[in-house]
């Protein structure tokens, strides 16, 4: 379950994430998902006008975003209006001071285990991928959560044959 964070949070609404692959990066894309919150995983390589595009164009109004990229965004607070608040997931770097209310990831999880409600249909958007921008800034393209179905059971059968295969040869 989610915590009051993510509470206010809702169908719809813009999350920016910025923090190293992993297992937490999935669990908090699969929390904000089932809430139905529209997240924006951002480049960690991404900074200045790069990051100022992305940021901005999302109009994300809460971002999760390890302590060490904080300055990052900070260097762009006034091209952000509508961010709102910041989750810091601690990655051991020293997280400077912001202008934005920011909650320590450890105080927005939960051992709540009460199941939310599904409120997401699969048309509804699941996130905004940005593409690489070879031709010019880079561009949101909305994700539905048709096509997050489709691509995994895609990637499913493709395990299932590949599974039974192997196991034909035992």
């Amino acid at each position: 379950a989610a915590s009051d964070v993510y509470k206010r949070q809702g169908k719809g609404d813009r999350v920016l994430m910025m923090m190293p692959s992993g297992i937490d990066f999935l669990l908090i894309w699969l929390g904000l998902c089932k809430i139905g919150a529209m997240i924006s995983p951002v480049n960690e390589a991404y900074m200045g006008r790069m990051l100022q595009h992305q940021a901005s164009d999302a109009a994300a109004t809460i971002s999760v975003i390890s302590h060490g990229y904080l300055g990052r965004f900070t260097e762009i607070a006034d091209a952000l209006p509508e961010l709102a608040q910041v989750v810091l997931y601690d990655d051991g770097a020293s997280a400077p001071e912001s202008p934005w209310s920011s909650t320590p990831y450890k105080d927005v999880i939960s051992d709540d285990a009460t199941p939310l409600p599904p409120v997401v249909s699969k048309r509804d958007p699941m996130a905004i991928f940005y593409t690489s921008g070879t031709t010019g800034p880079s561009k949101g393209v909305l994700y539905s959560y048709a096509q997050a179905h489709a691509t995994a059971l895609q990637q499913a059968l493709l395990c299932a044959v590949s599974y039974t295969h192997l196991r034909a040869h035992e």
